[in-house]
């Protein structure tokens, strides 16, 4: 699960580069459509930050064998919210 977390973490400064290239140029050359890319990256970055946070979680419940850590963080990590809870079905 290391190389996950790796690739992640490049992802992650990529992110952040091209972000801080956007915000710049937008800045620089006064375009608002510049410049909410840039902005717009860095939240993609906030993103990329929970996955690595997950992606940790879920390799130390991998380990540690807990299942329901696993199936509880992983509806976050793929950017969709959802109720782990449904009226029909009880908690687990």
């Amino acid at each position: 699960m290391r190389t996950e977390q790796q690739a992640l973490k490049l992802s992650l400064a990529g992110i952040l580069l091209v972000a801080a290239l956007g915000v710049g140029f937008g800045l620089i050359s006064g375009s608002f459509a510049i410049l909410f890319d840039g902005v717009f990256s860095l939240v993609d970055a906030v993103m990329s930050v929970v996955s690595i946070t997950l992606a940790g979680l879920i390799a130390k419940s991998a380990a540690n064998e807990l299942s329901s850590a696993r199936m509880s963080a992983s509806p976050w990590g793929s950017g969709t919210l959802s109720r782990s809870c449904w009226p029909s079905m009880p908690c687990s």
